[in-house]
């Protein structure tokens, strides 16, 4: 993550979601950025890990080697 995203939680729904989060890929000294808008993950159970996917994360910024968007096929993400 770039970014410090802005995380709304719907503890009876069992969701989490952000309006973008930003994700930096780097191979062979080339980085892309990424954006993901409207992320909404499920919570897993009672615990505070939430899983998704699949996403596409449209290119923000990078060379003209970087596609246009990828396909983020799952998240996990577990909140302290």
């Amino acid at each position: 993550l770039t970014n410090d995203p802005t995380v709304t939680f719907d503890d009876t729904a069992g969701t989490a979601s952000a309006p973008e989060v930003d994700v930096n890929g780097t191979v062979l000294g080339i980085t892309c950025s990424y954006t993901v808008t409207n992320l909404s993950v499920s919570r897993q159970g009672t615990s505070r890990t939430y899983t998704g996917g699949p996403f596409t994360a449209n290119l923000s910024s990078g060379g003209g080697l970087c596609p246009g968007s990828e396909t983020v096929n799952s998240v996990s993400l577990t909140f302290h």
